[in-house]
Parts: C-alpha cells; sequence; structure tokens
C-alpha cells in the first residue's frame, strides 16, 4: 500500500512521501497520531514504534516534546525561491555544525505553537497499546512500558503549564496552537481539550495495564473534570455543535466541525450525535465534503506569513478529506445505536455514501490531497501553495473508514 511508503525505518511517519513535498523528511506529532489511529496502529506498528522513538528521543527535561522532528528545514520548503534550499543548507548547519541528523521543533519555534502535542502523542501510545491487545503483541506493550515514564513526564507538563485548575481545561497561550496553525488563537479551545480528555483516559487504561492502580485512579479523575468542563463550556447542546472555543466573546459561537465530530464519538449518545450530523449538514456541509469552521476566522486572525502566501483559505474554506473521513466513524455510531430503525438504516446508508463519494472525488481530482475546493473535485492551492497530491491524513482516514465499514459488512 502507498501508505507504507510514508513510513522511514528508524525515524518515522511523515506527511507525504513525495521528496518535493513540504512534508517530506518530518514527522509531526499530530499527523503520525491520526496515521496511527487509523492504519499503521493495526498494519504496520513498527512504523509507530519509530515515530514515539523519536519523539521520546528529543522530549525535553521539563517533560514537552517537540512538534515535530525534520531532517530537512520545513521554513525553507514553504518559502518561494528557497525550496531547493532546505536540504542542503540543514546538511551544512545540522550535521556539519551541530553534529545531528534531524532537528527537534518546539512550541516556542518557527510559526506554529504545537500545543496540542502532549495530546496528540499520547493519543498515539494509547492507539498502538490497544491494537497490541487485540493482537496480542508483547514487544509492544514492552515498549511502551519502558517508556512509560515519558509519557507520565508529559501529562505533567502539560497538566502544570496549560491547563486551568478549576475546570481542568487545557488553556493555549502561543498564536498557533493545534492543527489549524495558520490561524491566531489563544484560549480554551475545542479540539485541544476533546484530545487531551481521549490521551487522559489512554493513560488511565495503560497505568491500568502496568499495575500502577494510583495513576490510574488520578488520570481517571482528571478526565472526569475534563470532560465536565468541555460539556459545560464547549459543548452547545441546542445549536447541536461543541464550539471553536470557550468564552465570553464572540468566538464562542463559532461551530469548530472538528470538535463536533470527536466530541459526538467521545461524549455524545446516538441521538445527541444526531443532532451534531444534521447541524454540520446544514452548516459546514459542501461539495466536496464539511468545511472546518461556521462562521470562518477573518483574514486578521491569520497568521500574517500565510496571509501573505494567500493562505487565509487554508483552514477556512478549503475542505480536509480527513475530516469528512472522520465524521463517517460518528454516522456508524448513529447507524448502529440509534433507537429508531429508520435512522439507523439512513445513516448505515450515509456512511457509506459518504466513502464512495471521496473515493470519486479523489478520483477526479487526480489524487488523495491534502486540501480541495469546497464545491470544486479540484486541489485547494493558492499561488504559492500546491498540496501534497497522496496526503497521508487523507489515504489513512479513507483506509480507516473503508476497514471499519468492511469489517461491519456495510461494504
Amino acid at each position: 500500500m502507498y501508505l507504507d511508503k510514508h513510513h522511514h525505518p528508524d525515524f518515522g511517519i511523515f506527511p507525504s512521501a513525495d521528496p518535493l513535498s513540504n512534508y517530506f523528511n518530518q514527522v509531526w506529532a499530530r499527523d503520525a497520531a491520526h496515521a496511527t489511529a487509523h492504519y499503521f496502529a493495526r498494519a504496520k506498528p513498527e512504523a509507530v514504534i519509530d515515530s514515539l522513538r523519536t519523539f521520546f528521543n528529543h522530549q525535553r527535561e521539563d517533560g514537552a516534546f517537540p512538534s515535530r522532528v525534520e531532517r530537512q528545514y520545513q521554513m525553507l520548503r514553504l518559502t518561494p525561491g528557497l525550496r531547493r534550499l532546505s536540504s542542503p543548507l540543514f546538511h551544512v548547519i545540522e550535521h556539519r555544525f551541530k553534529k545531528r541528523t534531524e532537528r527537534p521543533v518546539h512550541e516556542d519555534r518557527d510559526s506554529a505553537g504545537g500545543e496540542d502535542t502532549v495530546p496528540a502523542l499520547l493519543i498515539m501510545a494509547g492507539e498502538l497499546f490497544s491494537a497490541s491487545q487485540e493482537k496480542d503483541q508483547h514487544t509492544i506493550r514492552e515498549f511502551i512500558q519502558e517508556h512509560f515514564e515519558k509519557l507520565k513526564k508529559a501529562v505533567a507538563f502539560f497538566r502544570t503549564t496549560k491547563t486551568d485548575p478549576a475546570d481542568g481545561l487545557a488553556v493555549m497561550t502561543h498564536a498557533n496552537p493545534d492543527w489549524a496553525d495558520t490561524i491566531m488563537r489563544k484560549g480554551k479551545l475545542g479540539v485541544i481539550n476533546i484530545w487531551w480528555w481521549r490521551g487522559l483516559r489512554y493513560m488511565e487504561a495503560m497505568a491500568k495495564e502496568f499495575g500502577e492502580d494510583a495513576a490510574a485512579k488520578s488520570y481517571r479523575k482528571e478526565s472526569e473534570k475534563v470532560k465536565k468542563g468541555i460539556m459545560e463550556k464547549l459543548y452547545d447542546a441546542p445549536g447541536g455543535f461543541f464550539r471553536a472555543e470557550a468564552g465570553p466573546d464572540a468566538n464562542a459561537d463559532r461551530l469548530d466541525t472538528v470538535a463536533s465530530i470527536f466530541g459526538a464519538a467521545y461524549f455524545l449518545n446516538a441521538d445527541e450525535a444526531l443532532q451534531v450530523e444534521r447541524t454540520l449538514k446544514r452548516r459546514v456541509q459542501r461539495g466536496s465534503g464539511l468545511q472546518n469552521f461556521d462562521p470562518p476566522y477573518p483574514q486578521k486572525d491569520i497568521y500574517w506569513a500565510h496571509r501573505l502566501m494567500g493562505q487565509w483559505l487554508y483552514h477556512n474554506k478549503f475542505v480536509w478529506p480527513w475530516v469528512t473521513l472522520q465524521n463517517i466513524h460518528v454516522k456508524i455510531k448513529i447507524g448502529r445505536e440509534h433507537e429508531n430503525e429508520a435512522i439507523r438504516r439512513e445513516y448505515q446508508r450515509e456512511a457509506v455514501e459518504d466513502l464512495i463519494k471521496m473515493t470519486y472525488l479523489f478520483k477526479e481530482a487526480g489524487g488523495a490531497y491534502e486540501v480541495f475546493e469546497p464545491d470544486e473535485p479540484r486541489r485547494g492551492e493558492t499561488i504559492f501553495y500546491k498540496p501534497p497530491q497522496y496526503f497521508m491524513g487523507s489515504m489513512a482516514a479513507y483506509q480507516g473508514a473503508y476497514a471499519r465499514l468492511k469489517s461491519l459488512g456495510w461494504i
């Protein structure tokens, strides 16, 4: 499978396997975690181990992980006219002068905050752990147990530096904190807090497995506090969506599609998830899939470098296939668990239809691109930015949805 080309042994999983891509020779925490959950944990766990080991090797003394580890300068690859210098300059500066083969990029470097790194890596380790239990792979569990203290240290770092003790929610302080990293926003964000809850639940499960009952109880207690905060401050029950941000300002009413999908999957029953799906159809459904926010963030909230490159559309207008494919799992939940048989049948059909639509989208566009125009089967490009043709996030999410539907006998 082409996805396997995104893995380099002894380094990790890349967002793109194309040597000319902006994301080649880089291991990103959030992208690797996403691909782990949808594909690699079960199909190629050694790729996940390589990725985790890379991050463990670059963990700081305070417990922080880098948001990515690179073997070429990504910022140069994103800069028109300088892209070809990324590899040779990296060799001269990093190899010759700094005597290292790779560069960890922490949250205070470049233009991205990367404050979702710890939750992403907790989920990555947790997904690998869960898959190992399914296959009884002792070697994998031994690897995780060997590095469990590093995960605990990361949790302690995130808790003490990022969270509000009053409600347990993570508070972002950098301008570009998460996967929507062209957007400058701070505060208590929907996606990061939902992933933080998920990471704590995985830590609880792993602690139990390793005989650390006190730690497991502590993670459970903390996760319950975070969940309560999410449901009180980020979930809009009457509106049927999860907010992009918590707070009294106008942004608190902005629908976050990704937060709504994960929130519906993790926290809501089938009928509540149905209300979320109806809201998504009404507010963010486009011809190519689901857009990320409603309303979109204004241009003033986009990082200046991305504005100059014409990329204010990147996380606002363009459609990311992995988001639509992730949503198939919510439709599966409704199709299996809703009490109304007619609604179950409807969402079973929709889940399959969504996968077929994404198949045609990729076919007509000529690739599983990173982003698409909202209403045309065409890659979402700007003057200075051409999205990767075979993007790991798109392909892994497709594979994950396909495997799930096939296991249920729906396709």
